[in-house]
């Protein structure tokens, strides 16, 4: 296949991070037939490709930073710094896609159906990762509830879904595939360890799950 249908899908993925199969299906087939030559290519500018079939998503992303010094050693070359600026989530969203990542998860365990998430149920689960002060003003927790997932909304890694005074919510396809496992995992384990502190969930803690965009570098 000519060089240029390559180059066209690569400069999708760099610009929109990712090429969904509901949105251009004939953009994501070529993707898969081409799948070895894209890794390629996007292996030269320290990324990976994600793609998960079953959701018809494919996803740019950075090499961690091990991989990163683990190419420059195969290379023997400098350090490889990422070509996309990282932006890292606050604590609570990131709390926020690891709940709704474990409901993707479990969608794909069920046989794909779809799992909508009420507003409220939402809300309670959430609620139990912020201190006492705030939650115990239900007005100003659901403020800052509701601001953590328009970030969300914002960023396309959740969706929602009006159905009369309420809301439904679900994980998009790019939250599959913009986050790995591992770091998803680690998050998860310290948000445990944290859990079990006398005073959990301090809003100056680190926030620990990463999230590419597709910008220049500083």
């Amino acid at each position: 296949m000519a060089k240029h249908v390559l180059n066209h899908v690569l400069s999708r993925l760099l610009r929109d991070s990712a090429i969904y199969n509901s949105k251009t299906p004939s953009l994501f087939e070529t993707l898969l037939e081409l799948r070895s030559d894209v890794e390629t290519g996007l292996r030269a500018l320290g990324m990976e490709l994600v793609v998960v079939v079953d959701a018809g998503v494919a996803h740019a992303r950075n090499m961690s930073d091990d991989a990163l010094d683990a190419l420059a050693t195969q290379l023997e070359c400098e350090p490889i710094s990422p070509v996309c600026s990282h932006n890292r989530l606050s604590y609570y969203d990131s709390v926020a896609v690891v709940y709704f990542r474990m409901s993707l998860d479990q969608e794909l365990r069920q046989g794909g159906e779809e799992i909508w998430l009420p507003k409220g149920e939402v809300y309670d689960a959430l609620a139990k990762h912020y201190s006492e002060s705030v939650a115990d003003d239900r007005i100003a927790l659901d403020e800052r509830i509701n601001k953590c997932l328009s970030r969300l909304v914002e960023a396309k890694l959740l969706t929602v879904r009006a159905m009369g005074s309420s809301s439904t919510y679900r994980g998009t396809p790019l939250m599959q595939v913009a986050f790995s496992r591992d770091a998803l995992a680690e998050f998860a384990e310290a948000m445990n360890m944290i859990a079990d502190e006398a005073e959990p969930f301090k809003d100056e803690r680190e926030p620990l799950v990463q999230f590419d965009t597709i910008e220049p570098a500083a």
